[in-house]
């Protein structure tokens, strides 16, 4: 699971095995899941953990 910068959230979606967290029926925007064989790729999971870092700075 990811945070990213909820204004890219639908743009992140696009991306195979992308979705959005969904928790007691309810949609959480800026919240994302990725598949674990999306990721097994360091450039891959390094795109993601760099989404997740710029916005979790601010």
């Amino acid at each position: 699971m990811c945070r990213i910068d909820p204004a890219i959230h639908d743009a992140a979606l696009e991306c195979k095995g992308c979705r959005t967290v969904i928790m007691g029926g309810r949609s959480y925007c800026g919240y994302v899941y990725i598949d674990a064989e999306v990721v097994r790729g360091k450039r891959r999971l390094d795109y993601w953990v760099r989404l997740a870092l710029d916005y979790n700075g601010r």
